[in-house]
This record gives C-alpha cells, sequence and structure tokens, in this order.
C-alpha cells in the first residue's frame, strides 16, 4: 500500500484525466460567452460615445475583459505542467485573483452607486471612484499575493506545485482565512449595497407616487401618476444590479463547500467537481447580464439600429423609472434630491 502522499496524487491525476474535457468545454463557453458581452459593449461604446462616458458601464465592459482573460487562463491551465517553484506561484497567484478582479469591480460600481443615488455623493467628485476602486482592487490582490512568497511547508506541501485536490489541515486554514473570506466579503459588500439602493428606490417611488397623486387631485388625473406606479419600470431597475451579489454568492461561495467536504471526508467527488466547475463557468453570464439588461445600453443599440445617434443623455445619478418630483415637494427630505431630466452638456454622467 502507498502512502497517503501517492494515493492523494493518483486521485489527483484521475481526478484531473476526468475532468479534462468538461473543463475545456465549460471554459471555451465562458470565455465565447465574456468575449462577446466585452465586444457588445466597446462596440456600442465606440459607435455610442455617451456610453463610454458613462462611469458604471465603462467599468462594466472593463470588468468583461478581466473576465475573459480569467477563463482564458484557466483553459491554458487545464493541460499545462508547470514545473518552476516561481511558475507554479504566478499561476496560482493570478488563478485566485481574476477569478476575484470582475467580480469586485463590478462590486465597486454598485457601491459607488450607492454613494451616487442614496448618499447624495456628487457624481462629478473623482475621490469616491478612486477610493473605492482602491479598495477593490485591494481586496482581489493583497490577500493573494500571499503565494508569491509564502513557504510551501507552511501548508505542509514539499512544492507548490502539487495538487492540492484533498487539502490538509494547513492548505484548509489558508484558503479559508486568505481567500475563502474575501470572496465572503465581495457577495457580502454588493448583498448589502444592491438591498440598500432597492430599499431607498422602492421608498422613493412611494414618496413620489403620494406628490403626484397629491398633485393629481388639484390638477386633474396625469399619465405621470400611472408611469411611477407602475412595478415594471422598478423592476427593470433592480435587474440591472441584481447581479453583481449573485455572482460570488452563486459562482465562488459554493467552491468553499466543496472544499469543506473533500478535507472533512479525505476524498474527492466528482458530482460536487461537476457542479462547482459549471457554477464557476456561469460567472461569465451573470457578470454579462447587467450590460445586456441595462436600460441605457439597450436604448443605444436600438438608436444605433435606427441609424442615427443616441438621444440627450440621462442622469444616471437618479433610477430612470424616477420622474422630477413638483418643485414644492423637493428639499424636504421625503423625496429623491436628483431627478430623471436631461443633462446639460458641460456635466457628465457616472
Amino acid at each position: 500500500m502507498g502512502s497517503g502522499w501517492d494515493t492523494e496524487e493518483i486521485a489527483g491525476n484521475r481526478a484531473k484525466g476526468y475532468f479534462f474535457p468538461l473543463s475545456l468545454a465549460m471554459y471555451s463557453i465562458s470565455i465565447t460567452i465574456s468575449l462577446s458581452a466585452f465586444v457588445y459593449g466597446a462596440t456600442l461604446a465606440y459607435l455610442q460615445p455617451r456610453i463610454w462616458q458613462d462611469y458604471i458601464l465603462r467599468m462594466m465592459i472593463v470588468a468583461q475583459f478581466f473576465n475573459c482573460l480569467f477563463f482564458a487562463f484557466r483553459l491554458v491551465l487545464v493541460d499545462a505542467e508547470l514545473e518552476t517553484e516561481a511558475a507554479c506561484r504566478v499561476a496560482f497567484f493570478m488563478s485566485d485573483s481574476f477569478s476575484l478582479l470582475p467580480v469586485n469591480i463590478c462590486v465597486h460600481c454598485v457601491v459607488y452607486l450607492q454613494l451616487v443615488v442614496v448618499h447624495n455623493v456628487s457624481p462629478g467628485l473623482r475621490w469616491p471612484r478612486v477610493v473605492t476602486l482602491v479598495i477593490a482592487l485591494a481586496i482581489t490582490f493583497l490577500p493573494v499575493s500571499f503565494i508569491l512568497f509564502i513557504a510551501p511547508r507552511r501548508f505542509g506541501r514539499r512544492s507548490i506545485c502539487d495538487l492540492n485536490w484533498v487539502p490538509n489541515d494547513k492548505e484548509y486554514s489558508y484558503y479559508m482565512t486568505v481567500l475563502a473570506s474575501w470572496a465572503y466579503l465581495s457577495g457580502a459588500i454588493g448583498f448589502v449595497s444592491v438591498l440598500t439602493i432597492a430599499i431607498y428606490l422602492v421608498r422613493t417611488r412611494r414618496a413620489t407616487l403620494r406628490a403626484l397623486q397629491l398633485s393629481a387631485e388639484y390638477y386633474g388625473p396625469s399619465l405621470a401618476v400611472e408611469r411611477v406606479g407602475h412595478s415594471e419600470i422598478l423592476y427593470k431597475a433592480l435587474l440591472t444590479i441584481i447581479w453583481v451579489p449573485i455572482t460570488p454568492i452563486i459562482s465562488l461561495w459554493f467552491n468553499t463547500v466543496l472544499v469543506t467536504v473533500s478535507h472533512y471526508k479525505h476524498r474527492i467527488y466528482n458530482s460536487l467537481e461537476i457542479i462547482n466547475l459549471v457554477l464557476l463557468c456561469l460567472q461569465a453570464v451573470f457578470l454579462g447580464l447587467p450590460l445586456l439588461v441595462n436600460p441605457r445600453m439597450r436604448a443605444a443599440l436600438a438608436a444605433q439600429l435606427r441609424g442615427h445617434q443616441s438621444p440627450v443623455p440621462i442622469d444616471t445619478t437618479c433610477p430612470p423609472m424616477l420622474l422630477p418630483p413638483p418643485a414644492a415637494q423637493r428639499g424636504n427630505g421625503s423625496l429623491a434630491p436628483c431627478s430623471a431630466v436631461p443633462l446639460r452638456s458641460t456635466r457628465r454622467t457616472l
């Protein structure tokens, strides 16, 4: 009977041969989806320059590019033979950091949107963008950077290049404290931000609806009351950002379950590996959906198909379902401080 090390190595080699065709197919599909989303966004931004002036949409397009690089890198690693210690360290660093980078960029966009919409931060200020982006990049790269210089004996391994299909106690502790915790943090921050924005939109919509109904009692029925009261408008606004916290929750959190089960059961579960691979590849779908369902992107696409430039840009600091509240009701703290009115040419959008 071989040693425990040899048994684990044999199990890892079997798993690698079993999942190679599936990994190759899933990563190829994910690359196609991410590349298509990036080309779609970049093409619209080139044809409609106002799209690129929108900071959030610009960062969403950049996230598609890094997501495509992540899956391309994973595709290369499927059958790569890394023999040197330095190559393995760089490969693990890029694989772990690139898996979080597009997700954290999108979470950064949601947090910045919360600052603008809920906390009335001016979209003309640069420091909120810089600070939130630096924090997102720090959360992405700093924890993973330990793999570049940490000694293999810290993991109970002879080399970093050893495939850890069944993690030992030291590897499991490193994974949970250095890697998994930050993936959970990204999902938690995104979920709180989306929930905060959703609550704010619901309350603002109700306050605006009451103000318009009160105005209708004096000036007669108005189509604006029906438009603000339509639930589909609010649904479309939330549909644009709800995918951001779903991405790390669905695509990254299940990996923690897989590692935990493999660690405590001391074996590889093929069914869990398949589920983990499919959920990871769904990251391409979840990050591409905000671009596809975004009302501004769809309006730009429709305008381009009609053969003319998109209309005057709408202030994206305020959700498009909100109509401008009556002047008498502004400033009392019950209604949104912004309104969906055309911007002046000298003011930039998000």
